[in-house]
């Protein structure tokens, strides 16, 4: 079974872009779930395109739209037919994926009914090229915005250049996608092709609705050499009981049998919605299934539809997979149909006197910008602008015509407008109702346009382009999470079972209904080297977090402070336009004042800071984790980076005044902290609970580089954290966090356990990425390389190859001081708490956080050194 909102919105970081075709639209579900789900999983680029008739009907009834037209477009189409396709496609720059089924993107379509779902993915490390479904679904999409706001062309553009792959030679699999519509082939001409002569032995069909005549039915029943099986479900299909009767036994129609959970069956709002011809000629059977029933507006190219065909397989295995041989063995109900009673269908929204139709309106520098899809505006036409997709409009503004298209001016923009509709001169309506989509749905940050591999990010980092307060406004633009269990043990979080995509239909349980064939790689491993722009930067400076499945969704926007995002949209434009890009040590005078640097420093210390404490805490937990997810460890590898590239740079304000970006200490206390909480004791810390697959392919080689920077901060951060104490201005002060007091310590077990990774120092470039690497002295760095060195050889020594020539006696415990690195069977090598009185010592046991460390008895051992104890530089508790 597909879970089609886990396949949307847990991608796992590597898709930007989703494309939605759909007839139905639910604007709660989709503002409310899908837009979140996608949010959270970092697709930012999101469109929809849908029936216009729907749309209109779905605006009405919506109860609330706040981010459409800002998080996301819709495009309402108007077409003669129905515009009914149910496509799903998320791009990111080295992966695709394509559902391609029968559910709208409604709660029913989605969630609750029975649907039926084909799916692709591409993989560019795995894959030698993409489906040629996922290139002709998106070139479909290009057609569709031809008459859709010139923001849904950007959107597109967007995705295009990040997702470039999409011009690859393509590689199909036996699978096919077949559209049809106004200007295309009927659908039930692509598909004859596919039989033996154009006919079929067998022909069993499933369908929710027809047309009154059952002429599409008919047409169906043309391709069979014997009678046709329609499955139905009585309750809910609608039908001309005497059409039925006129057929007679034409047709055998059985009762659809849901193959669901019994306790799932008997749902008031459940329905079967799937929409699939199974074909049999000879020893084989041809399925096609999708958007279209079995109706003639949907065979015969009056509707748009949208569906699939899947190679030959044995007679029989797709019936048995899908649990459809249920329904095949009930018995014929032609009879009860013949009593259905045809109910009329008004269109409301056609048979208005509408002088024409928009498909979308466009908030610009000038005015509102229309784009009209059928008709003309009369000249005296105004446009009625409105906070509410109904009632009466709060604004009026005369509609004129230029070069590029109609236009209503404005001298000030009124940004709280979110809908537009035509009236005439009498201020009646003389056209449906269309949301504004406004220049941030398109921006082109939502598209991963700045690079999508982690070595390009680091290398605009590096080049110094995102120096400024810009950056320090990205850093404030999300909330913390606050830190919580990611899949404990009492909560853990099972991976789905999965059938084996090529074994038979009869291995498959039934409830594979809905797909024609599993998601084997929908749990792949997560990508964390895509799309990350700027913006995503952002996102990624927060504390370690749950997994995506453990917030609650009512909760989503108390963490994504959207409406902190608009305040401050205007000034981080200006500040964008005047960051400074020279990576130079004293960069000329920007045009922020003092009190906005001075406030903007004190945002990123505070961050800093929050983050490396939400860590520490969570060590608390450590023990109950099932798993940590590989982007929870990239965002703090971010963080650093960030931090990195600001340590003691210099920015100026406009009056002329002098500020240290990041003061070196706020770094090397982060750094440290961080570290500590990611490699612990001999217990281990975060970077042990990763999933044992982070550490293949280009994700793994993406967190090793990260780590391989790390390396170099930490030790970096021993040497001045020493310094600092001991000889600079913090002498008369305390350190206030263990990992602090204990730096050498630190930055020694995370040297071992990333060496262990075949993790190397990073050195590249690193006066430019690292400015306050000069902060320290050279002597002071390479006597802290050669200390952390040693005690790395230590921890080797006494904790993998328990050799105890390095360890001294118990009794030679109690005579040692603070700081001495001493060894216990159950924390390893570690270091005394404070003075330790006969038999009783503190150790510090990195792995629990500083407020919930353990009293240890005398099993305690010195680690010599030459004979001698070993003392690490411990900063005063």
């Amino acid at each position: 079974m597909l879970d089609m909102i886990e396949l949307l919105g847990s991608s796992g970081n590597y898709f930007h872009t989703c494309v939605v075709f759909t007839y139905a639209f639910d604007f709660t579900l989709y503002d409310g779930l899908i837009r979140r789900a996608l949010k959270r999983s970092g697709v930012l680029n999101q469109i929809v395109f849908c029936d216009l008739q729907c749309y209109d009907a779905s605006l009405r009834e919506a109860a609330t739209t706040l981010y459409l037209g800002k998080q996301y477009s819709v495009t309402p189409i108007h077409q003669k037919g129905a515009f009914h396709p149910k496509m799903y496609l998320l791009l990111g720059s080295h992966h695709g994926r394509l559902l391609v089924g029968s559910g709208n993107a409604t709660f029913g379509g989605l969630i609750r009914n029975a649907e039926l779902f084909g799916l692709f993915d591409y993989d560019s490390a795995q894959d030698s090229g993409p489906h040629p479904a996922l290139s002709q679904c998106f070139k479909f999409a290009q057609q569709c915005a031809s008459a859709a706001s010139p923001l849904v062309l950007r959107q597109l553009k967007n995705a295009a250049q990040a997702a470039t792959w999409l011009d690859l030679p393509s590689i199909p699999d036996g699978r096919t996608l077949f559209i049809g519509g106004p200007g295309r082939p009927p659908l039930l001409e692509q598909i004859r092709p596919l039989l033996p002569n154009g006919k079929a032995d067998s022909l069993v069909i499933c369908s929710s609705s027809f047309d009154r005549q059952l002429k599409g039915l008919q047409s169906l029943a043309s391709l069979s050499t014997t009678k046709p099986i329609c499955i139905v479900q009585p309750e809910t299909v609608l039908l001309d009981g005497k059409t039925v009767a006129s057929l007679g036994k034409a047709i055998d129609w059985r009762a659809f049998e849901d193959p669901y959970p019994k306790e799932k069956r008997k749902r008031a709002d459940a329905k079967a919605h799937a929409k699939l011809f199974l074909f049999g000629h000879g020893s084989l059977e041809t399925c096609v299934f999708g958007s279209a029933n079995a109706s003639a507006p949907a065979l015969n190219a009056i509707n748009t539809e949208a569906v699939l065909t899947l190679p030959p397989k044995k007679k029989g295995e797709i019936i048995k997979s899908l649990g459809l041989d249920t329904s095949l063995k009930g018995k014929p109900i032609g009879k009860d149909l013949e009593a259905q009673a045809w109910k009329t269908q008004t269109n409301a929204l056609l048979e208005t006197d509408n002088a024409c139709f928009l498909a979308g309106a466009t908030l610009t520098e000038g005015g509102y910008r229309l784009t009209v899809s059928y008709g003309e505006p009369p000249i005296s036409a105004n446009i009625a602008l409105s906070v509410a997709s109904f009632g009466s409009p709060q604004a009026s503004i005369l509609l004129e015509r230029d070069k590029e298209g109609w236009l209503a001016r404005i001298t000030v923009a009124e940004g709280q407008m979110r809908f537009i509709w035509l009236t005439a001169s009498n201020g009646s309506r003389i056209s449906n109702t269309v949301a504004i989509t406004f220049a941030e749905v398109a921006s082109a940050r939502r598209a991963g346009k700045l690079g999508t591999k982690l070595s390009e990010s680091i290398a605009t980092i590096q080049e110094g382009s995102m120096l400024g307060t810009v950056l320090f406004e990205l850093l404030d633009r999300f909330r913390d999470f606050e830190v919580v269990r990611a899949g404990t043990k009492a909560h853990s979080t099972k991976p789905k079972a999965s059938a084996n995509p090529d074994s038979s239909g009869s291995a498959q349980p039934t409830e594979y209904f809905y797909t024609d064939e599993p998601g084997k790689k929908a749990a792949a491993s997560i990508r964390l080297g895509d799309r990350l722009d700027l913006d995503i930067l952002a996102s990624l400076v927060q504390p370690l977090t749950r997994d995506v499945r453990g917030i609650a969704l009512t909760n989503e926007d108390e963490y994504y402070d959207d409406s902190k995002l608009l305040e401050e949209a205007e000034h981080r434009q200006i500040e964008e336009q005047k960051g400074i890009a020279t990576g130079e040590e004293r960069p000329p005078a920007s045009d922020s004042s003092s009190d906005d640097l001075d406030r903007a420093i004190n945002r990123l210390v505070g961050r800093l800071d929050k983050a490396a404490s939400k860590l520490e805490m969570s060590l608390s937990d450590r023990e109950n984790l099932s798993a940590v997810p590989p982007q929870a460890i990239a965002r703090q590898i971010w963080m650093a980076h960030i931090a990195a590239f600001l340590a003691a740079r210099v920015q100026q304000s406009h009056e002329g005044e002098d500020f240290v970006c990041l003061e070196p200490w706020y770094f090397a206390n982060y750094i440290l902290r961080v570290c500590r909480a990611f490699t612990g004791s001999k217990a281990g810390g975060f970077l042990d609970k990763l999933p044992p697959d982070s550490w293949e392919g280009l994700d793994g080689e993406s967190l090793k580089r990260g780590l391989s920077f790390l390396w170099t901060c930490v030790v970096w951060s021993a040497a001045f954290m020493v310094h600092y104490y001991a000889n600079g201005p913090g002498k008369e002060e305390c350190a206030e966090s263990l990992a602090v007091a204990s730096a050498e310590l630190v930055a020694a077990r995370f040297v071992w356990k990333v060496r262990q990774l075949d993790c190397s120092p990073d050195e590249v470039d690193m006066g430019r990425r690292f400015p306050a690497l000069q902060e320290v002295s050279t002597a002071q760095l390479v006597r802290t390389k050669a200390r952390v060195d040693h005690i790395v050889s230590l921890i080797e020594r006494a904790e993998s190859k328990q050799d105890p020539a390095v360890l001294g006696t118990e009794e030679s415990a109690q005579s040692c001081r603070a700081g001495t690195l001493v060894f216990n069977q159950k924390i390893g090598v570690t270091i005394l708490y404070k003075d330790g009185e006969p038999k009783s010592f503190y150790a510090i046991d990195y792995s629990k956080t500083d407020q919930d460390q353990i009293r240890f008895g005398a099993r305690i051992a010195p680690v010599l050194s030459g004979g001698k104890p070993f003392a690490v530089y411990l900063a005063a508790l």
